[in-house]
């Protein structure tokens, strides 16, 4: 009887392990969250790593092109006349094409997004296949570049792996660590 007893009490503990596993697992895999952390890398390592990264004359001439758009300076000059600061203008894509192609990097598959906001800002988005974006910043002046690279899993969503910045902070590599049981403080 003894014997029995204890059978039942380990088949117990057992199935609720294997019910508390279960659930965290499907928690974990549904709701939890990832985040961006900075890496201890110099710029020049991250650069050795990631040369496209740096800031080029090609980037410059794709500003100068970007910029001379009459879309983008009708956008810009409106919001300007307005006093707008957060009115997003999207440029179309076939037209961003049409005048950006012989800018753009040799290894660009598609323009994403080309839109001004705050009447001083331009943003620039491409994708270079399935694995890489670029992104220029485009803002008084200024170009601020981020690449961001992903794991492609077949059938499935891209997932973000890290992000490579080059702009007035610096130059930074950030990458996805998941958070474990972020789902307990929702």
């Amino acid at each position: 009887m003894k014997q029995s007893k204890k059978l039942w009490l380990l088949s117990l503990i057992a199935v609720l392990i294997v019910g508390t596993v279960s659930w965290i697992v499907h928690m974990e895999t549904h709701y939890g969250s990832s985040t961006l952390v900075p890496t201890n890398m110099t710029a020049e390592e991250i650069l050795e790593e990631m040369p496209d990264l740096e800031i080029t004359e090609q980037d410059e001439a794709l500003y100068g092109a970007v910029l001379s758009m009459p879309q983008v300076q009708s956008a810009l000059t409106e919001e300007k006349q307005l006093g707008s600061d957060s009115d997003l203008v999207e440029i179309s894509l076939s037209e961003a094409l049409t005048a950006l192609h012989p800018f753009l990097p040799d290894s660009y598959t598609e323009i994403l997004e080309l839109s001004v906001t705050g009447g001083a800002s331009t943003y620039l988005s491409v994708l270079h296949g399935p694995q890489q974006r670029t992104i220029w910043h485009f803002h008084d002046g200024t170009i601020s570049k981020t690449i961001a690279v992903y794991d492609v899993h077949e059938g499935d969503t891209p997932d973000l792996k890290a992000a490579y910045s080059n702009d007035s902070d610096g130059i930074q590599k950030e990458v996805m660590k998941h958070l474990w049981f972020s789902w307990l403080a929702s």
